[in-house]
This record gives C-alpha cells, sequence and structure tokens, in this order.
C-alpha cells in the first residue's frame, strides 16, 4: 500500500511526463478562396481615386460602399456595374480613375472582396454633401443609409 506522500509523489511524476508529451494539432483544411483579379484592380482603382487623400479608413469605407450597393436591391450587382452607373462615382467622369492605385488600395480591394465590408450594410452613399442619415463622416466625406 502507498502512503499519502508515496501516492503524492507518483501523482506529481504522471503529471509531469503528461506535461512533457507534445501535443499535437491538425489544423482545420481552409476553403481557399480567389479573388478576381480584373474585380480587385476595378476596385483598387475607384478606391485611390476616390478616397487615397482620406488614408486607409477612407479606401475601406469607398471600398465597402461599393460592395454594399452590390448587395443592395437598389443599385447594380456587380462592382463594375456599381463604378460605372451613369452619374454616380466623379472619378469615372473626370478619368482619375484610370490613374495607378498605390499597393495599399489592392491590398484593401484584396481584403474586401475576401472578408465584406467594413461598414454596415445599410451605408450605400458617400459624399462630400449628406444623403440621407449619416452614419459617420471622415475627413469632408459622409457616408450615409
Amino acid at each position: 500500500m502507498i502512503g499519502a506522500a508515496g501516492a503524492t509523489l507518483a501523482l506529481s511524476v504522471a503529471l509531469a511526463n503528461a506535461m512533457v508529451q507534445p501535443v499535437v494539432v491538425e489544423p482545420d483544411p481552409v476553403e481557399s478562396v480567389q479573388v478576381d483579379y480584373e474585380e480587385a484592380s476595378l476596385l483598387a482603382h475607384l478606391i485611390y481615386a476616390e478616397a487615397n487623400t482620406l488614408g486607409e479608413r477612407g479606401m475601406q469605407y469607398a471600398g465597402s460602399v461599393v460592395l454594399n450597393r452590390v448587395k443592395s436591391t437598389k443599385f447594380p450587382d456587380s462592382v463594375q456595374g456599381v463604378i460605372y452607373q451613369s452619374g454616380q462615382y466623379a472619378c469615372v467622369s473626370n478619368g482619375s480613375i484610370n490613374k495607378e492605385p498605390s499597393d495599399v488600395a489592392y491590398e484593401i480591394a484584396e481584403e474586401l472582396l475576401l472578408y465584406g465590408s467594413v461598414l454596415p450594410d445599410e451605408v450605400v452613399y458617400q459624399s462630400e454633401f449628406v444623403q440621407g442619415n449619416i452614419y459617420t463622416t471622415l475627413g469632408n466625406t459622409y457616408y450615409c443609409y
């Protein structure tokens, strides 16, 4: 019969041996998600042309408005359709959408296409004047629903 001290020692040895055993965790398989290059490039051009002066957050918001419009039944159902919808984006009519975007604009476009909008789905307007109810402002730009 093992005394209390012996039982404690045996338990301590067993715990110590258990702690040094390596634990192997197999990662869950991750579904591969691909972003369409042309769609990402177009979104990056829009993001850069509309919001490069507003920093990364402003570029995220501009891209998010596009994605929210794609989801909305009030706008075309594609990134290209939303961006080129008549009268919607000044950068399309003045040609600044054709400027080469920064690397950051490309990264933001890809992240938004992979993970979705950073704004609530209802936020579908961005402008230097109020269009509906204000969700937030950034610089001199209003983001509205």
